[in-house]
């Protein structure tokens, strides 16, 4: 089989959409024979970094392959199959588990993370690589980033560690030293849909592509509340009478945000869009100050619900109030 073969697929395949440039880079190391044995896979959370480093492991353990410019193909044998089903005797996930109810722990555990170093410390079954994912380095505590170091200060030969970090919490300078950074960006509104349809043939409105910024899991997550409903009401309910609102309307569009995390997610995603906009347009500089003012306003008062946890009722109502304030302001100027 000659190089060029070897990198080609079947017609049973599963593919990533997007990052080819991330992807060329890692592989391009891998065939150069200076492959590091740490990477820092970063980037917004929700937009492919563990797809793709599932992907990698898998043609790393022997898959076959073909990139192109905005997609990536991977034979799905048996090889895939094991990594997909994480049986793959020479690939480990280290992730938060759920106890017996179901609750994920704030942290990845300590004891997760030795075993990862004790897996590293083995043979490879399959005499290559032996490949672990941490996802995400965020979740792990003084302890579990501790433990890590171990691994990254003295790699055993022929491992591969690859680091999931969102950037929602800083990292020790140690662990970031010990690895080659891979930066991941949002993906364009034009594969974010294409990700949409190889899951889903339903149509989705350019809205809600949109305010997902780039984000496939986002994206999964705002289709499963039926996100285009709850624009849909929120533009009848307050954009279109804007800068008008009734409190009969605040009071549906109140219960519709607090339904979860991800109704309230995208309620406000949507409200500081409409507001950036506004602004933008605005005629005068006056008026697009105080369209400004208001999207800022919703952002602290979001994160400030976030920040200390508070009920979700709050946080709507405080936020709609903001809005309601805004309106008054611009009608008594007009």
């Amino acid at each position: 089989m000659t190089g060029r073969d070897k990198h080609r697929c079947s017609v049973v395949t599963r593919e990533l959409i997007g990052h080819s440039d991330a992807l060329r880079e890692f592989l391009d190391r891998k065939e150069s024979g200076r492959f590091p044995h740490a990477w820092l896979f970063e980037g917004p959370k929700g937009i492919g970094k563990f797809s793709a480093a599932r992907l990698l492991a898998a043609i790393v353990l022997g898959s076959m392959y073909n990139i192109n410019k905005n997609k990536c193909l991977v034979e799905f044998d048996q090889n895939f199959h094991k990594v997909e089903a994480e049986s793959h005797p020479d690939f480990r996930i280290i992730s938060r588990q759920a106890d017996s109810n179901g609750k994920l722990p704030p942290f990845i555990s300590v004891d997760q993370v030795r075993a990862m170093n004790g897996f590293f410390e083995l043979r490879a079954a399959q005499g290559g690589y032996r490949i672990a994912i941490v996802d995400a380095v965020d979740e792990l505590n003084a302890n579990g980033a501790n433990a890590l170091l171990k691994t990254l200060e003295e790699p055993p030969e022929n491992c591969l560690l690859i680091l999931i970090h969102h950037g929602s919490v800083s990292m020790l300078p140690t662990i970031r030293s010990r690895c080659v950074s891979l930066k991941f960006g949002p993906l364009g509104d034009s594969d974010l849909r294409e990700v949409h349809q190889v899951h889903d043939a339903h149509d989705v409105s350019d809205q809600l592509v949109s305010l997902c910024e780039g984000s496939p899991g986002r994206l999964e997550q705002f289709l499963d509340i039926e996100g285009d409903a709850l624009l849909n009401a929120m533009k009848l309910a307050l954009k279109d009478s804007f800068p008008v609102i009734s409190s009969s309307r605040i009071a549906g569009i109140l219960a519709l945000m607090t339904q979860s995390e991800e109704h309230m997610d995208l309620a406000i995603t949507d409200l500081s869009s409409w507001l950036a906009v506004k602004a933008r347009e605005a005629k005068n500089v006056s008026l697009s100050r105080r369209y400004s003012e208001g999207w800022a306003a919703l952002h602290e008062t979001r994160a400030r619900g976030q920040r200390l946890k508070l009920d979700l009722s709050e946080q709507a109502s405080s936020c709609l109030k903001l809005l309601v304030d805004l309106g008054q302001d611009m009608s008594e100027t007009v």
